[in-house]
């Protein structure tokens, strides 16, 4: 099991599914500890990511400004108070990048050969710059998930 899951958020799904699955692998014994879930909004619109560092246990209310990231703009997030809970069970955090910090993930990453949709590429832009430090995930070999699914061509972007 990685160290840390670094994952988009808008209304949860993704960190929601990924959190009780590793909760079910953890009630089986079969894995020691849960990851820690790092969860990441575009700056614009990141009600989770604000009532998270005010300590707020529900979406804090946000007006939704324009982002590339289009599939995590949602400014009223109807599971956001299991979000919150869910990422403070295990030790995580949420985070925000900007549209420029985005681009310039998703750019590196198709120079990789990997053209994903920018809300896959706001994970990738919070480790490429530092926003969530991987080298800080807890085990004995440090190591993060970054999952990259969207595809490219969905987006006009």
């Amino acid at each position: 099991m990685p160290g840390t899951l670094v994952l988009p958020v808008g209304n949860g799904t993704l960190v929601l599914g990924s959190y009780l699955g590793c909760r079910e692998l953890l009630e089986q014994r079969l894995i020691d500890r849960l990851p820690v879930i790092v969860a990441v909004q575009a700056a614009a619109c990141a009600p989770l990511a604000r009532a998270f560092n005010d300590g707020l246990t529900a979406p804090a209310s946000v007006t939704a400004e324009a982002t590339i990231a289009e599939g995590i703009a949602i400014a009223s997030p109807a599971r956001g108070h299991q979000v919150l809970a869910a990422v403070r069970e295990t030790a995580g955090r949420i985070v925000t990048v900007t549209d420029d910090q985005i681009r310039a993930a998703r750019k590196t990453l198709a120079r990789a050969g990997l053209y994903v949709e920018p809300t896959a590429a706001a994970s990738w832009a919070a480790v490429s710059t530092g926003v969530v430090d991987i080298q800080a995930a807890p085990g004995p070999q440090p190591h993060a998930v970054v999952p990259l699914c969207g595809s490219g061509l969905k987006s006009a972007h």
